[in-house]
């Protein structure tokens, strides 16, 4: 959310489980006070990021926030000299005073600070807060020259970067927490009535349960009519799809016997998600040789034709072999203006794979736009593979989003790529990670930076019989920034 006209008031408000920050951008004097910003340990949750000048943000909350960088628990930019009206002003005159910091990663001062952002903050307080970090750290990180900010009276459980460290006094144990309630607003009442809030269960339960028996067409017949939750179990035996299965709700395909029902399709594609489509596959076993012989087949497809989606899916205890019928099929495909929430890939098995089997590279106008923002593996096996297991791609500057993400552990990888393609194409992620796994037969990861701070960690992994924990020996680095 961005305050944009200035002059706004922002008080008694409660921002729960929000994912970035209240953001003064392109006004001045706003006022933030006595809010409740509660990340409930959420992913990615923040405070509030300053930018312009008069901003005050007083007796707030913040708590269990896990945001960093853009979206940190509280962010003071630095700006652009003789900014641009869509730039970033200077921050002059903040006042941030008599706040409670509880249990943040991350308060980022000067943050953004570049070849083009030098223009530090000045004629700012920083007094009378506490701050509390977690795991016992601060949370407070400089990115630049902070004499323009004076701090005072501020206590902290941890001792703050050097250069601030006078303006804090250093308590022994943690102070007793505010009361929620003299904040905000009650969590239930947060959001807008027309706007469904997230369930606590997974989108995948909830439905009927319906058992189906061996045959042509079986599955494209029953999900006809599924609704949101429906969970679809195959007897073991052997399931032929003359044409592809549009999903428009989560639903779940499973094998009653795991690796006992049989799965094969004639389409290009066998499943397509679109609106609000997800899917959990578990215990299948799939073949691609009756797939048509033209480049793009892929088990798994996307449409945005009714919506881009925020599709989950889940694949666990899957089978998935001999998709080779043509020169570029893959497991999963996302279209341009398609997106998945997150792909889950648990104790599966990929065998004989012509392309690449998580193609996830379509949005590459370098808008910053991308078609995933999790992809995770763990527990699976890739065996000869011609293509990349994964090509993924976030293009662009802008460093306000916060994926792609992927993280791939404890897992198989034999014959990949052949010499043509590396193990994986990662190219613009944020995070990820590459631990516990054993390669034989396959070049580094592509992998390239392109803007934000992003984290990849590479440990504990075995090459071709040997063990190599080095990053430089899994991975091609390249920045372009």
């Amino acid at each position: 959310m961005s305050s944009k006209s200035g002059g706004n008031v922002f008080r008694h408000n409660t921002f729960y489980a929000s994912r970035g920050t209240l953001t003064m951008r392109h006004g001045n004097g706003t006022l933030i006070e006595q809010n409740l910003f509660d990340g409930a340990n959420a992913p990615y949750t923040g405070g509030v990021r300053v930018i312009n000048a008069r901003q005050t943000i007083r007796n707030n909350y913040f708590k269990d926030l896990t945001g960093n960088r853009f979206s940190g628990a509280l962010v003071i930019m630095n700006g652009v000299p003789n900014s641009p009206i869509n730039r970033y002003h200077q921050v002059d005159g903040a006042v941030v005073e008599n706040n409670f910091f509880d249990n943040v990663t991350a308060i980022e001062l000067g943050e953004g600070s570049d070849a083009e952002r030098t223009a530090i903050p000045v004629n700012s307080k920083f007094a009378s807060n506490t701050v509390i970090g977690r795991d016992g750290a601060t949370p407070i990180k400089l990115y630049d020259d902070m004499s323009g900010i004076a701090f005072s009276s501020n206590l902290t459980t941890a001792a703050s970067p050097e250069e601030i460290s006078a303006g804090f006094e250093i308590l022994s144990s943690k102070p007793v927490a505010p009361n929620v309630s003299d904040f905000g607003v009650p969590k239930e009442e947060t959001g807008v009535a027309w706007y469904p809030k997230a369930p606590d269960t997974s989108v995948f339960e909830g439905g009927r349960t319906i058992t189906l028996s061996p045959g042509s067409d079986v599955l494209s017949s029953a999900l006809k009519d599924a609704k949101p939750g429906d969970r679809f179990v195959l007897a073991a035996g052997n399931y032929h799809e003359a044409t592809a299965i549009t999903v428009s709700n989560p639903i779940s395909v499973v094998s009653e016997t795991p690796s006992e029902a049989f799965l094969s399709f004639e389409r290009p594609s066998l499943f397509v998600l679109t609106g609000k489509g997800g899917l959990s596959l578990e215990g299948l076993t799939v073949t691609g040789k009756s797939a048509p012989d033209g480049k793009g087949n892929s088990l798994v497809s996307t449409s945005s034709v009714l919506g881009s989606g925020n599709h989950p899916l889940h694949l666990k205890s899957m089978t998935i072999k001999d998709f080779d019928v043509n020169r570029g099929f893959s497991v999963v495909s996302a279209s341009k203006g398609s997106f998945f929430d997150y792909i889950d890939v648990e104790g599966s098995s990929f065998t004989n794979v012509s392309g690449t089997v998580f193609k996830l590279d379509e949005e590459s106008d370098d808008y910053g736009i991308y078609n995933s923002e999790y992809l995770t593996i763990s527990d699976s096996q890739f065996v000869d593979i011609s293509g990349p297991v994964a090509s993924v791609y976030r293009g662009g500057r802008d460093e306000s989003t916060f994926g792609p993400h992927v993280d791939v552990s404890n897992s198989v990888f034999k014959n990949i790529g052949g010499a043509n393609f590396p193990i994986m194409i990662l190219h613009g992620i944020q995070k990820g990670s590459f631990s516990g796994n054993d390669i034989d037969g396959a070049r580094p990861i592509d992998l390239t930076y392109t803007t934000g701070l992003p984290v990849f960690l590479m440990e504990g992994n075995t090459v071709d019989g040997s063990s190599f924990d080095a990053f430089a020996s899994l991975a091609d680095l390249r920045n372009r920034k």
